[in-house]
């Protein structure tokens, strides 16, 4: 019987010290990666290519650099009750202008995602806790198969997008930025002989959006263009890069 007693008590220690390990292990949702904060501001630089077509066949290529400023405003709460980050998108053609509102983003960040609502459509741009590989639809509340007009063309801008993440916690330099912990997102990564559709975003903890690059383009080009690079050979779409000023 004694023994027995023994036997029990260690049981029941084992029991417990498993609970208060259970009790202590916390998930490292990674939140920091997109800080939410009123006040909470970045500068961006910002070059930009459109490209569309002209008769008689040639392209245009109308190329732009500007400042983009992007600042948490204020919070408010939806229809659900859902707390809302209001960010307000400003430009500059350059630094000596003044600011001027460009437009204003919806963010709210739940214990599972990060939701961004821009231009009446709403992005899934990460699911937490952030994990390498981890793939989810970012376009799921939206027609990702709707013609989007870019420059006097239409085009399937969203076509073939898939969010995956592609690195967690790295040190790299953006620019003339450093950070110790980076994250790489692609939103789309998808190239055919006639389409490119690749999105990709960096972002710094603590910090947000340190470096974004999208390239939307199509051409109908094929032969005549082998080696050309797409900056070369696209007809209509848009390259935009945007990078954090330090």
């Amino acid at each position: 019987m004694k023994q027995l007693t023994i036997l029990l008590i260690g049981i029941l220690t084992i029991l417990s010290s498993c609970d208060n390990e259970i009790d202590s292990f916390e998930i490292d949702y990674k939140y920091e990666y997109f800080p939410l904060s009123i006040g909470n501001s970045i500068t961006y630089n910002v070059d930009s290519i459109t490209y569309s077509s002209l008769s008689g066949g040639s392209i245009l290529k109308d190329s732009a650099s500007y400042e983009l400023r992007e600042t948490v405003t204020d919070t408010f709460r939806d229809n659900t009750n859902r707390l809302i980050y209001e960010i307000e998108r400003e430009r500059r053609d350059s630094a000596t202008m003044p600011w001027n509102l460009e437009d204003v983003i919806a963010v709210h960040q739940s214990q599972t995602q990060l939701e961004w609502a821009e231009n009446n459509r709403r992005f899934l741009k990460m699911l937490y806790p952030l994990q390498v590989e981890e793939a989810w639809n970012g376009n799921l509340y939206f027609d990702e198969t709707e013609l989007v007009p870019i420059n006097g063309e239409v085009i399937e801008l969203f076509k073939g997008w898939e969010s995956n993440l592609a690195e967690l916690d790295i040190p790299m330099t953006v620019g003339n930025f450093s950070s110790d912990s980076t994250l790489t997102i692609y939103h789309a990564n998808a190239e055919n002989l006639i389409e490119l559709r690749l999105v990709k975003e960096i972002y710094a903890k603590n910090i947000g959006l340190i470096h974004q690059e999208i390239m939307i383009l199509d051409t109908q080009c094929i032969t005549d263009c082998i080696g050309q690079t797409w900056e070369e050979k696209a007809e209509k779409g848009f390259i935009l890069r945007k990078t954090i000023q330090n």
